[in-house]
């Protein structure tokens, strides 16, 4: 723990899965204390994945194709998303990171849904999805382009 006047920081080299409560109790430079407070958090060892609901792996699909994934559990932040597109020429296109509500992305309690604004060409792609904010991607999903 260590402290700078204004705000302490508290770190670990290492925690293990469960459940954890930490409860704080200011106390001024004459002694006084102050309300404390808590935060209750978990830590889990197992990994976060995002399932892609559709295109599937090995999907035929339009040119304008809707984009749906499962939303992991989150820890009720606000969730970005980027959705990264390769062509079999290897060129990757980056769509977000883009936020539920904005920028064509819908979301409800456990999915999301995505249409791009413009056409890809016909061809092999594979698409995945990733949140900066869970460190949680999915596994590629090829498709083609009809």
């Amino acid at each position: 723990l260590w402290c700078d006047g204004t705000q302490c920081t508290l770190e670990f080299s290492s925690i293990p899965a469960g459940q954890y409560r930490i409860e704080v109790t200011p106390n001024s430079t004459y002694g006084t204390q102050a309300a404390s407070a808590s935060l209750n958090f978990t830590v889990s060892d197992v990994s976060q994945t995002i399932e892609i609901i559709y295109p599937k792996n090995n999907s035929t699909v339009q040119p304008r194709p809707l984009f749906r994934w499962k939303i992991p559990q989150s820890t009720g932040d606000t969730l970005t998303f980027v959705i990264q597109v390769t062509g079999s020429d290897g060129n990757t296109a980056q769509i977000g990171p883009v936020s539920c509500g904005q920028s064509g992305l819908t979301c409800t309690e456990n999915e999301a849904f995505f249409i791009p604004t413009d056409a890809l060409p016909s061809g092999a792609y594979s698409w995945t999805v990733f949140s900066p904010e869970l460190n949680a991607s999915s596994e590629p999903a090829v498709i083609t382009v009809e």
